[in-house]
């Protein structure tokens, strides 16, 4: 074989070789691990993007048991929660609670403030008086709508972060963190998945969801937005791009009954005490979780009138309403 023959030769093997150690590398960084759980009332499902699948899976595993502990301090569904005390104990004495509620309690009310209070967690005694949280939802009396109404107000919710407490000064008003508390802690997820090394994956809690870095190189995720007309729960509407941020959606299609042959969801102006039906769902990209799920939220509670506060809403990084 002639000298040039040789070094061509050697040239396409070396060639090969490299192609085939990148390859292989492109290929062990794609490797991908989805896992799935039932809690927060939804279905929770964590998609990881890595090398070694074995790692993957303890990483989801432990943000799994990380967000549950969550739940169980924020969610007044729960009897023992943080937050629950604080609603037994409402104009009686502050409740003592950690540093995650006060966090959240924090970010929740500034969130209730920017919407004008069309995002309210003060209207839990109007929620439960529709009977949605028992399971046995139905269309109350107005004049029990109308009282329900009296008890409410975010200034009511007293916050003093030097003793770590909460009190909520008039009794009868109660906290309902529905709206807020998923985002919360879908972003705390976020966090907990970042802080062990996770460079791209997906926090998806039943419709909110929030992305970690791109999903290939500069490549954007693809979310499909549902169709709230139809009946095929698979059938999209809409397919947007998503970067590394938050998409929540709220709609009138899984929580609702009908009366009479008008539907009632389970999404309330707190002005009127009545649920909205101006839109059938919202969806909006945001730069975290919390903020995406509550301004969708609070969209769908203003109904028609949302074009009036729309505008207050594009300070907010990467702000999109669909």
């Amino acid at each position: 074989m002639s000298k040039i023959k040789s070094i061509i030769l050697i040239f396409i093997i070396l060639t090969a070789t490299l192609y085939y150690f990148h390859a292989l590398k492109k290929y062990k960084n794609n490797l991908s691990i989805e896992k799935s759980q039932i809690f927060m009332d939804t279905i929770v499902t964590i998609k990881l993007y890595g090398s070694d699948q074995k790692k993957l899976n303890n990483i989801a595993d432990e943000c799994f048991i990380y967000m549950r502990k969550l739940e169980k301090i924020l969610s007044n569904y729960i009897p023992d929660s943080e937050i629950s005390k604080i609603n037994k104990f409402a104009g009686i004495k502050p409740v003592k609670v950690s540093r995650v509620t006060i966090d959240f309690l924090k970010k929740s009310i500034k969130l209730c403030k920017l919407t004008n209070c069309y995002l309210d967690i003060s209207i839990g005694q109007l929620i439960n008086l529709w009977g949605f949280p028992s399971g046995h939802p139905h269309l109350p009396p107005k004049s029990k709508i109308l009282n329900a109404l009296k008890f409410k107000g975010i200034d009511s919710i007293i916050i003093d972060e030097k003793n770590s407490t909460v009190f909520i000064r008039k009794k009868g008003i109660l906290i309902d963190v529905g709206a807020t508390a998923k985002g919360f802690i879908v972003d705390k997820g976020i966090e907990f998945l970042k802080s062990k090394g996770i460079k791209r994956g997906v926090i998806n809690a039943g419709g909110d969801l929030r992305f970690i870095g791109f999903k290939n190189k500069n490549r954007y995720w693809i979310v499909g937005i549902k169709d709230p007309y139809s009946e095929n729960p698979n059938k999209i509407i809409k397919k947007i791009k998503v970067g590394n941020w938050s998409v929540a959606t709220s709609g009138d299609y899984e929580r609702f009954f009908i009366y009479k042959g008008k539907r009632y969801c389970h999404i309330f102006n707190p002005y009127t005490g009545y649920p909205e039906d101006y839109f059938k769902s919202v969806t909006v990209e945001a730069d975290t979780a919390l903020v995406a799920d509550g301004l969708a939220t609070a969209i769908f509670a203003m109904g028609k009138d949302y074009k009036k506060f729309i505008n207050r809403f594009k300070k907010v990084k990467h702000f999109k309403v669909y």
